[in-house]
């Protein structure tokens, strides 16, 4: 790796471990493979999608019930499918994140596994297990990143989900499509910023 062959995290000759390195693998002791806990944000964000979906299903099987202007039918009943669709797949987008955050802490656990390595041996060896570890504590921060930006767009889409089931009832009652905010005018979140593909090995990042 370029990063290791030019020192770029000043390793030195005489190998040591960066301050910054060993202060952010400190929580996180050797390879973990513990799950991650489930935190209020993921329950929070299922638990309404989950809602919504059931909300879906019994707006569209009662979707004719006080429907005072029937020419809005086709258009509600897409509004219903298209919502239905993003609630799943939002959840799928919502797992990946879970899973994301899982790889963050791994990938931290073999930083500190690699900064545990005893200072006896080969230098040149004990220098690239210390410069892998502060590659895979970049590569942990780069996730982090970018779970989080996907998170914020997550729950604007749980939010805008919400927002529509519960304007069924006016749109119904109104005849005003425009109550209710299309799927499709909004990026997907799995769009918006790719999803990276990320190889781990023991040593190496590629």
């Amino acid at each position: 790796m370029l990063a290791c062959t030019t020192d770029y995290y000043n390793i030195g000759a005489e190998p040591k471990v960066p301050d910054t390195g060993l202060e952010k693998v400190k929580d996180y002791l050797q390879i973990n493979i513990e799950p991650v806990m489930e935190s209020a944000l993921y329950t929070g964000l299922t638990n309404q999608l989950a809602e919504s979906v059931m909300r879906l299903r019994d707006e569209y099987r009662n979707v004719n019930e006080n429907l005072e202007y029937p020419s809005v039918l086709f258009g509600l009943n897409q509004f219903i499918a298209k919502d239905y669709v993003r609630c799943h797949t939002t959840m799928a987008d919502l797992q990946l994140m879970k899973m994301m955050h899982f790889a963050q802490r791994l990938l931290l656990g073999y930083a500190n596994s690699n900064f545990s390595v005893k200072k006896a041996g080969d230098p040149k060896l004990l220098k690239d297990k210390y410069c892998n570890g502060m590659v895979y504590i970049d590569m942990s921060e780069k996730l982090s990143s970018y779970r989080k930006k996907r998170i914020t767009l997550i729950d604007a889409e749980v939010k805008r989900i919400a927002w529509n089931v519960d304007n069924i009832p006016s749109v119904k009652a109104t005849g005003k499509l425009s109550l209710l905010i299309d799927a499709f005018s909004h990026v997907s979140p799995l769009l918006a910023y790719g999803c990276p593909i990320i190889l781990i090995g023991l040593n190496y990042i590629w």
